[in-house]
C-alpha cells in the first residue's frame, strides 16, 4: 500500500505539466492569430 501523499503529488504534478502544456498551446494559438509581431 502506498501512502496518500505519493499519488496526491504524482496528480498535482501532472495536472501542472498538463496545465503548462495546454497553456504554451494556447498561446501559440491565440497570440499568433491576434498579434504575430508581438508574444
Amino acid at each position: 500500500m502506498l501512502p496518500v501523499s505519493k499519488p496526491l503529488e504524482h496528480v498535482e504534478i501532472s495536472r501542472f505539466r498538463i496545465t503548462i502544456t495546454t497553456g504554451r498551446l494556447i498561446r501559440f494559438q491565440v497570440f499568433p492569430s491576434k498579434r504575430p509581431n508581438k508574444f
